[in-house]
């Protein structure tokens, strides 16, 4: 086929698996919002989900940026036995650095939701641990996945791993829909990870098929590429952080404060929380904005894991507040 020709049908490929990707990855976000709705879960939710949801983001900024120029200049070398060792390298340190992340996140958890959202109350602190521990997990089979894509990619094997998204985010939705009603909020993690692991299973299957791999125990390297591969990912990584440590900011920023001044939740997530509203498809001004926050409950209780009990109120015109109708 003509160079041209092959370049425009690739370039093709690869817009149409992006769209269907990024459609796919809004679907997710409304899967969620229509379970969990305007409830003190989404607020719980949200919060344990803001540290593992920002690694991942650096994972996909990052890898696709200096993991695939890194591969290329392997495979210009010649060398196929370097070329393997560049990508053992790289599956090992990020294997080995991701899982101490998670454990780190898993054990810190509890001082990581108050950091975020001190006016939690010890009910919504407890659920939003649980979860937060559970979501650390995500970014180990996350970011081995990037791996395997960015070799994929500095390969020419564009459908698959731009695919790959796609396939990720179809798994999450149908395990979301099934299980929340059996689960719960925790069935959001299990469709995070259950679409994790199948797209590594798809890529790893990809790169067994067309490839001979070959794994190198090791976790040093030196050569050109590899110091290229330490600059850049560094530089990278640098850039994505700041952009990503907005998102933290924004979620402190529109958290709970203060449990026992609900007017002073209500007007910072009105002023500071919108954008985040906006991304993750909720409704109202707040949150997660209950009878609770507005003074004693008439009936009802607070139940954050189950589905009963729960009365996401909705603002109307004059300050006053009825129960959300529901989507």
């Amino acid at each position: 086929m003509d160079p041209k020709q092959q370049m425009l049908r690739s370039s093709v490929v690869v817009a149409f698996f992006n769209l269907l990707g990024g459609l796919t990855g809004i679907l997710v976000e409304t899967s969620i919002a229509a379970n969990l709705g305007l409830s003190l879960r989404s607020d719980t939710f949200y919060v344990a989900y803001t540290i593992p949801y920002v690694i991942t983001n650096l994972l996909t900024a990052t890898g696709q940026f200096s993991l695939v120029p890194f591969f290329s200049s392997l495979e210009s070398s010649q060398d196929e036995k370097e070329l393997w060792r560049g990508f053992s390298y790289v599956a090992n340190i990020l294997f080995l650095g991701l899982g101490a992340i998670a454990v780190v996140g898993v054990a810190a958890s509890p001082w990581i939701i108050h950091g975020i959202a001190p006016g939690f109350t010890p009910q919504e602190d407890a659920l939003a641990t649980q979860l937060s521990r559970w979501l650390f997990l995500i970014i180990v089979p996350a970011g081995i996945g990037e791996v395997l894509r960015s070799f994929l990619l500095s390969r020419h094997y564009f459908a698959l791993s731009t695919a790959s998204g796609l396939i990720r985010n179809v798994t999450s939705i149908v395990v979301i829909l099934v299980g929340f009603h059996r689960y719960g909020p925790q069935s959001i993690f299990l469709g995070y990870m259950a679409g994790y692991l199948l797209q590594l299973v798809v890529l790893g299957a990809q790169i067994l098929i067309s490839f001979r791999p070959r794994y190198f125990l090791m976790l040093t390297a030196s050569g050109e590429s590899f110091t290229n591969l330490r600059g850049a990912g560094t530089a990278q990584l640098a850039g994505a952080m700041a952009w990503q440590g907005v998102v933290i900011v924004e979620r402190i920023i529109a958290s709970p404060r203060d449990a026992d001044r609900p007017e002073l939740w209500f007007q910072n997530s009105w002023h500071a929380g919108g954008t985040s509203r906006r991304q993750r498809g909720d409704r109202g001004f707040t949150p997660a904005f209950t009878r609770r926050d507005i003074g004693k409950p008439r009936g009802g209780t607070q139940n954050l894991s189950g589905h009963a009990g729960d009365q996401p109120l909705t603002s109307v015109p004059h300050g006053g507040f009825l129960p959300d109708a529901g989507p």
